[in-house]
């Protein structure tokens, strides 16, 4: 019996309870339906923000009915939440929202939800057969965390799970354990070339520089000996510190976002209420 299967010894017997990536009687695998969707535009001269919200909002009404949300990105385009499967299909046949040539994209980043367990019982089981004794709990994707103590990596007891679904269950089965689920709370992204949060790398345009002194001189933070000069709030301390009062605002926002499983710019709005941005529900 490999280590993978002491917890799932009868991976064909059905349950009582059905889950989301449960076979049903046929064999075919049951999904949860993604309740997120984006529109946007395939034309950058017409942009969906010629549209007007109040167009909008009837244009949807009209195709799908009631949605659970809409969110109106920075760039016009429209994060557009669903209540029921069957209006999937109308949603997906949208080509032209109002004078705009359009397209509708399942919005992956909202579809699914990441957790964090502790079970001592997966150590030294692989991430691919955690996926797969956790099929049946919904999970399609598995990180060991791993740590390093005196100069080597040690693997510890932290994992965290990609579930599919707009939801995080509290508690999943693995066999005869209960995990508890706890939801994952991202770091604040840092861009690794100017070191300002919000923005990746391959989009970054500014000047790159030191993460530890902020000087453009030199970017290898690990051989600086200069005094730790934040660019994000000016302090004494590295742009990475956990401890810049800008990186526990930007931490702060992650948090917003993943309980209330809101868009990045929604977050932000909430904890910085300047900050720009528009959302619109039906």
């Amino acid at each position: 019996m490999t280590k993978s299967s002491k917890f799932h010894m009868d991976k064909h017997k059905p349950s009582q309870k059905r889950t989301r990536n449960e076979s049903d009687e046929s064999g075919n695998v049951w999904r949860k339906f993604p309740r997120f969707y984006i529109i946007e535009s395939i034309n950058q001269e017409l942009p969906m923000s010629k549209t007007s919200p109040t167009k909008g909002h009837l244009i949807l009404k009209g195709l799908v009915g009631t949605v659970d949300r809409v969110i109106r990105m920075a760039n016009g385009n429209l994060i557009v939440g669903l209540v029921r499967e069957g209006q999937v299909e109308n949603l997906m046949k949208i080509e032209k929202f109002g004078d705009v040539p359009c397209r509708v994209m399942e919005y992956q980043r909202m579809n699914t939800k990441k957790g964090v367990i502790r079970c001592p019982a997966f150590h030294g089981i692989t991430e691919e057969e955690i996926v797969e004794d956790l099929a049946p709990e919904g999970v399609v994707g598995a990180k060991k965390i791993f740590f390093t103590r005196e100069n080597q990596k040690t693997e510890s007891n932290t994992i965290i799970l990609t579930f599919d679904g707009a939801e995080l269950p509290k508690e999943i089965k693995a066999g005869y354990i209960n995990i508890k689920v706890n939801p994952y709370i991202p770091n604040p992204l840092r861009c690794f070339n100017c070191n300002k949060f919000g923005l990746p790398k391959d989009r970054c345009k500014r000047k790159a520089c030191c993460a530890r002194c902020g000087g453009t001189d030199h970017t290898d933070d690990r051989e600086c000996r200069r005094i730790p000069h934040c660019t994000n709030c000016e302090g004494e301390h590295s742009s990475f510190s956990k401890d810049c009062p800008s990186w526990k605002v930007e931490k702060e926002i992650q948090r917003v976002r993943v309980l209330n499983n809101i868009s990045f710019l929604q977050a932000k709005q909430q904890v910085s209420p300047t900050s720009s941005g528009q959302l619109y529900t039906s």
